[in-house]
């Protein structure tokens, strides 16, 4: 299915550590720990540890009884996993308690010793496949549901397939606001001239042509139906009107389905993006989608089941669980009559809609609740049942790394109890080359991230490379200097931030922000948006009550480079309005101007998922991560990247990971067609001849000898033609190779 290049509306802040499935390191672990005892409980505030020199598949399982209470206890022998159909066998379970929220009735009141503070819901209201006055019951009981969260439990409020989203936040009774203002846009499937024509019987006839209304056609019974009702097959009625009306009702019906098909893909991609936007938030999350339905299509050209399996998947790797709140056709008997009335779907349309939301959620390893009379009882189950989870550890074999899907069952021996878990992970496939030339991994970069513990093979990583004259003791060291890491990247420059492209962007997010400008804001905004940032100084008094005039002012500092005051002017907007974006962008920038990049990195986390169409905002984020050497982190997002942008603007990016990997080749054979269309962009040269220097420092080779001194002397020339400003720092990468 297409993947959506610009579409979610929210902000999510990273928070508390987590990890996403893949091969889970050891080294989380101090240098002498041990293995924890099975069924375990976590401490507060920490990671299970684990043996040294053992990678582990990591599943996260919620045991529940039938009431939905996390149940307790377990060991790795309690549990049986399958992966694809072959048992496997269970090294670690350790029980993960999660505080937050009053207790249910008949509980204790005090969270348990060595619970973790706080739980992440973030809750999802597909308006555009809710009617009208749907979202009442359901809104209502979720308010209910927030002010029973604990202090330390986030909620976020994303509104799709876009709208007023509420980002994380401890600030409960925000998103409870937020939710009384939303209302279902999705229209009850019907014709404007004829009687009703339902959804289920729309998609039965979404291949009928109107050559069927020809006279003498063959009219399906299902069409002769729905002709019949509309007074179509009237025996009185002449032959010509007779398939006149029969191609209106045919006309309609393709329109009908046309609209339910376009509300289902704009969902889904919607979600995609939500979903794919939450690997970057850490921690385990929470998913609360809100629907009426999510049509599969019902077979034939429109059948989604692959799309809404597809999208459910993307749960596991987000570290999130899935519940669906199915809106019921009983839910309407609480509004208005005469939406009630217009809301009388047959019992098909129940069943069309409910089927696509129970294959999302399927796929996702969640569950689904139908929401008749009220749901109330669905929030209460959630709460308990997201109380607490399993952090299951499973002995890998070779086939995990292939870099390909496999299904994953997970069941308990435990009779009553119920097993939430996700159906399916993957592993990217990491290739390991010979030592001294790096690994040739795959041009997508994909490479876990390890660390130096890990006993399993790993991407080789050379030692710190020796100074020129080391490694070539005819290098004059007084002239060349020694070439930098193969994992080294340049500072942080203002002009990422400040190009006409990206201070248009977030100008034109300020101007939506302003409401109604004063006259000395508009001229302010034009003036940014031209680049004039002098001007704006000159005409725009900074005031203390107006978040865009304070990020204005910051941004126009900034490009002074007066870093203090800047800094000043974007922390005022963030204590005026902390969801503006531009402010929290613009303040990463601020961090990173001072070599503070994690803190960039906290700043610009909060930034990604709510300027998703921006691909500035990946760039520094991704550089960002690999200057603090969180290179699989990095890795991730160039990949969520990639799939949004299919130009080649992320392959630098791509291939600064694979150098930080260990991956010399791979990078270098991702960078000779880019190099070749961009022949001026001096920081990939830059990169290009530092890899190449970097293998020669070492006493290794990317290529060959004579390959590589082509590539370096080609692209310092590139470099110098360009105008490159380090010409030392090429002399040195040159020198070394040659």
């Amino acid at each position: 299915m297409p993947r959506l290049a610009a579409y979610t509306t929210f902000a999510l802040v990273a928070a508390l550590a987590g990890s996403r499935l893949g091969l889970w390191p050891p080294a989380l672990a101090t240098a002498t720990s041990q293995e924890a005892p099975p069924g375990a409980q976590v401490p507060a505030g920490q990671l299970p540890t684990y043996r040294a020199g053992v990678d582990l598949v990591r599943v996260d399982a919620y045991v529940v009884d039938r009431d939905g209470r996390p149940v307790p206890g377990l060991k790795t022998t309690d549990f049986q996993v399958t992966v694809d159909g072959k048992p496997r066998r269970v090294v670690t379970a350790d029980f993960v308690k999660l505080a937050g929220g009053r207790s249910a009735p008949g509980e204790s009141g005090s969270p348990a010793a060595g619970a973790i503070p706080g739980r992440r819901y973030v809750l999802v209201v597909d308006q555009h496949n809710i009617q009208p006055g749907g979202l009442k019951v359901a809104a209502s009981a979720a308010r209910t549901f927030l002010r029973q969260l604990g202090p330390d439990d986030q909620v976020a409020l994303v509104v799709v397939p876009a709208g007023g989203s509420v980002s994380l936040t401890s600030d409960h009774e925000r998103v409870a606001r937020a939710l009384e203002n939303l209302h279902g846009s999705g229209e009850v499937l019907r014709s404007e001239v004829f009687a009703h024509v339902s959804v289920s019987e729309a998609l039965r006839l979404e291949s009928v042509g109107s050559d069927a209304c020809d006279p003498g056609g063959r009219i399906p019974a299902a069409l002769a139906t729905i002709l019949e009702r509309n007074g179509c097959l009237a025996a009185t009625m002449p032959e010509d009107e007779r398939s006149s009306c029969c191609r209106q009702i045919v006309g309609e019906i393709r329109q009908e389905v046309t609209s339910i098909q376009q509300a289902t893909s704009q969902s889904l991609m919607a979600l995609e993006s939500l979903l794919r936007a939450l690997r970057g938030v850490e921690g385990r999350k929470t998913i609360i989608l809100f629907s009426q339905r999510l049509v599969t299509g019902g077979g034939g050209s429109l059948d989604r089941r692959n799309d809404l399996g597809a999208v459910g998947r993307l749960a596991g790797p987000a570290n999130a669980n899935l519940y669906v709140l199915h809106l019921s056709r009983g839910m309407f008997d609480g509004i208005d009559a005469s939406v009630r009335q217009e809301a009388a779907l047959p019992f098909g349309d129940e069943t069309a809609g409910r089927e696509g939301l129970e294959v999302i959620a399927g796929a996702a390893g969640g569950a689904i609740f139908s929401v008749v009379a009220g749901a109330d009882f669905a929030f209460e189950r959630i709460a308990r049942e997201t109380s607490a989870y399993y952090l299951l550890g499973l002995e890998p074999v070779a086939d995990d790394r292939d870099g390909k899907p496999h299904q994953i069952r997970v069941r308990t021996v435990l009779s009553g109890a119920t097993v939430r878990a996700r159906t399916e992970f993957l592993i990217p496939k990491v290739d390991v080359a010979p030592a001294g030339q790096g690994p040739v991994a795959e041009a997508t970069a994909k490479a876990p991230e390890r660390t130096a513990k890990a006993a399993a093979p790993a991407p080789a990583k050379v030692a710190e490379p020796p100074t020129p004259a080391a490694a070539a003791p005819a290098a004059p060291t007084a002239t060349v200097p020694a070439p930098k890491t193969a994992t080294a990247l340049p500072p942080f420059e203002r002009t990422d931030v400040l190009r006409p492209e990206v201070t248009a962007h977030f100008v034109k997010r300020l101007e939506a922000s302003a409401g109604d400008p004063s006259p000395a804001m508009k001229e302010a905004i034009e003036a940014a948006r031209k680049g004039r940032f002098d001007a704006l100084l000159e005409g725009l008094a900074a005031s203390p009550d107006d978040a865009a005039a304070r990020v204005l002012w910051g941004m126009a500092l900034l490009t002074r480079g007066d870093l203090e005051n800047a800094g000043a002017e974007f922390r005022a907007a963030l204590a005026i309005d902390s969801e503006l974006s531009p402010a929290q962008f613009y303040l990463g920038a601020w961090h990173a101007a001072q070599g503070n990049d994690g803190e960039a990195v906290r700043a610009w986390q909060a930034v990604v998922a709510t300027e998703f169409d921006q691909p500035a905002v990946f760039e520094v984020l991704i550089d960002a991560l690999l200057r603090v050497g969180q290179v699989g982190r990095a890795g991730a997002l160039v990949e969520e990247a990639r799939s949004q942008w299919r130009d080649d603007r992320m392959t630098p990016r791509a291939a600064a990971v694979a150098v930080a990997s260990g991956d010399l080749r791979g990078a270098l054979d991702l960078l000779a067609p880019y190099v070749e269309k961009h022949p001026g962009d001096v920081r990939t040269l830059a990169l290009a001849m530092r890899a190449i220097a970097h293998a020669h420092t070492n006493g290794g080779t990317v290529f060959d000898g004579a390959t590589d001194k082509e590539r370096v002397t080609r692209y310092a020339q590139l470099y110098e033609k360009a105008g490159g400003p380090d010409k030392a720092a090429v002399a040195g990468w040159v020198a070394a190779v040659k």
